[in-house]
This record gives C-alpha cells, sequence and structure tokens, in this order.
C-alpha cells in the first residue's frame, strides 16, 4: 500500500512538472532570447542588487559619491525605450567603473527575489510572458516585439487591460524604488 502511495505521489509530481513546462520551441526561443540580450539582463540584475546592497547597508554600503554617479548612469536610461547589447555592455562597464571590488563581490551573493508566476520565472521585460506562462496569462513570447528592450525603461507602454500591466506597473516600481535610495545616498 506505501509502496503505491509513493508511486502514484511521483506520477502526480511528474504530471504536475510536465505541465509546467513550455513547448520546447517556445523554451527554445526564450533560451536564444535571453543569450541575445544577457547584458540587458545583467543590467537589470546588477541596478536590482545595487539596491538590495543599499538597503543592507553595512560596509559594502554605497558611497554619496558613487551613488551620485550611479545616478548619473542610470537615470537617462529610465527615459529611454530601447538599449542595444553593446549599450548595456557599456553600462554594464561604467557601473563597474564605480563600485569597490568588496561591493562587487557583494553583488554577486545576493539573491533576488523571483517574481511571475511559479515555473515562469519574472516574465519577459516589458510584460511579455517567457517560458511557464509568465504574467501574460499565456500570452506567446514574441522576441521581434522586444529587441533591444531596455529593462530600465520608465516609457514603456503597456495597455492598462493587459494581463501583463501587473507586471508592468511593479517593475517600475521597483525601479522607481531602487532610484530613490541612489537619490536619499546621493544628498
Amino acid at each position: 500500500m506505501l509502496r503505491w502511495g509513493i508511486v502514484l505521489s511521483a506520477m502526480a509530481l511528474l504530471a504536475v512538472a510536465a505541465i509546467a513546462q513550455p513547448p520546447p520551441q517556445m523554451a527554445a526561443q526564450w533560451q536564444k532570447f535571453r543569450e541575445e540580450h544577457k547584458y540587458h539582463f545583467q543590467l537589470r540584475e546588477t541596478f536590482l542588487k545595487l539596491g538590495e546592497l543599499e538597503k543592507k547597508g553595512g560596509p559594502t554600503a554605497l558611497t554619496k559619491d558613487q551613488a551620485k554617479n550611479l545616478l548619473a548612469i542610470f537615470q537617462p536610461l529610465t527615459k529611454k525605450e530601447k538599449l542595444t547589447a553593446d549599450e548595456a555592455k557599456e553600462v554594464l562597464r561604467k557601473v563597474k567603473a564605480v563600485l569597490r571590488p568588496d561591493q562587487l563581490n557583494a553583488l554577486q551573493r545576493i539573491q533576488l527575489p523571483r517574481f511571475g508566476r511559479p515555473g515562469g520565472g519574472p516574465g519577459g521585460p516589458g510584460g511579455q510572458g517567457g517560458p511557464g506562462g509568465g504574467p501574460t496569462g499565456g500570452q506567446r513570447f514574441d522576441p521581434s516585439q522586444m529587441r533591444n528592450f531596455n529593462p530600465l525603461s520608465l516609457v514603456v507602454k503597456v495597455d492598462p487591460k493587459s494581463p501583463a500591466a501587473e507586471w508592468a506597473k511593479r517593475r517600475a516600481e521597483r525601479i522607481k524604488e531602487v532610484l530613490s535610495l541612489l537619490e536619499k545616498k546621493a544628498k
């Protein structure tokens, strides 16, 4: 009896895992997109981790001058809708030049919270859902609409009736929160 319970539990877990997996073609598209836009994703992650680093405080907290320099880098980006891979890579280079080695190491250790549905991660940039459903209620992933997206843009327009609207709102709030932390430190 116990053996059948274990077998049935294992089968149920496998069934749930199979349902949560995106179709292979979509997963391949998403993976290719992430590789092509790796600097965009690194920029977003670094930006959010800087906010976490500042919240933690301590010896690796940003200095007033560092916060000013980072604001000078990030604020213009929030007004830009698109960002090429080369531009994202250059921004990352500038950000790293502002930080000390101990701060860069601290950023590597920070784990960001996951957003979106279970199995879907944060969805894609600009409100498009990635594999696993993402925040758009099963909308298909269309990499052509997201080419050269800017992960820090506050000017991206999302239809308020769209399932992506809530995700876009949370994304904008997080960007504003990090900018606010930097502004507070820069004063």
